[in-house]
């Protein structure tokens, strides 16, 4: 509204991509393919969209030579090349350039912030563990809604009992259990682990039965002995 009243121009980013591809009108912006997965923010191809749009409203402001869709399209590839080919002689790129590029790599392939690597496997189950710098990592290739639809149990023991909340040491572990709603074709779910030393992790899925009861999916421990995790992969618990 303040805006309207200071006579401020503005764009409707939805109806100009309903413009240029009207299926995008008919559709949630979850399940939109100019989106991550990962995140709400535009993918390459939105951005794409987004910038056609916005250089359409600043050639009519600002008149500008109107472009044809193929230049637009030319201008954005000359700026997504820093993020998706290394650099080059003719093209060399800046040292924030190429920490951009690796970014970007590994958002597009479902990693997150940071790039997993073997030595950090440490447990394979219905989802491979590992651990990275404090924190555990769930992974699974070929991930279904139905493999992540039901809640995360996420039990934490510590080396020593004391390191625990008040209200918590009786029971003798943390418990960091939760959901996680979003489906990809490779789920990867980050969870920070206490700064403790940890004796021993516990971990599944489970579910609430029409009686009200939990029924656990599949379970695995790792154990830790507050020792950096070594030696040969352990293998999850059966379901």
């Amino acid at each position: 509204a303040i805006v309207e009243e200071e006579g401020v121009e503005t764009l409707n980013l939805r109806d100009c991509f309903g413009a240029l591809d009207p299926s995008h009108l008919h559709s949630s912006w979850k399940l939109s393919p100019y989106r991550f997965e990962r995140d709400s923010h535009w993918n390459e191809a939105g951005n794409r969209l987004a910038a056609t749009c916005l250089h359409r409203v600043l050639e009519g402001a600002l008149g500008l030579p109107r472009l044809s869709g193929e230049e637009v399209e030319l201008a954005l590839r000359r700026y997504y090349s820093a993020f998706e080919t290394p650099a080059t002689e003719n093209y060399p790129a800046s040292p924030q350039a190429e920490a951009i590029r690796r970014k970007y790599l590994a958002l597009e392939r479902g990693l997150g912030p940071w790039v997993l690597s073997p030595e950090e496997l440490v447990l394979r189950a219905r989802f491979d563990l590992y651990l990275h710098n404090g924190w555990l990592a769930y992974v699974k290739e070929g991930c279904t809604q139905a493999d992540v639809e039901d809640r995360f149990f996420l039990h934490v023991f510590p080396a020593d009992v004391q390191d625990l909340p008040a209200e918590r040491r009786e029971r003798g572990f943390d418990n960091l259990d939760f959901r996680y709603g979003i489906h990809e074709t490779t789920c990867t779910i980050w969870k920070k682990l206490p700064d403790y030393a940890i004796d021993r992790i516990r971990t599944g899925q489970f579910f609430t039965d029409a009686e009200g009861g939990y029924k656990r999916l599949w379970e695995a421990e790792l154990v830790l002995k507050a020792e950096p995790m070594a030696g040969p992969i352990q293998e999850g618990l059966p379901p």
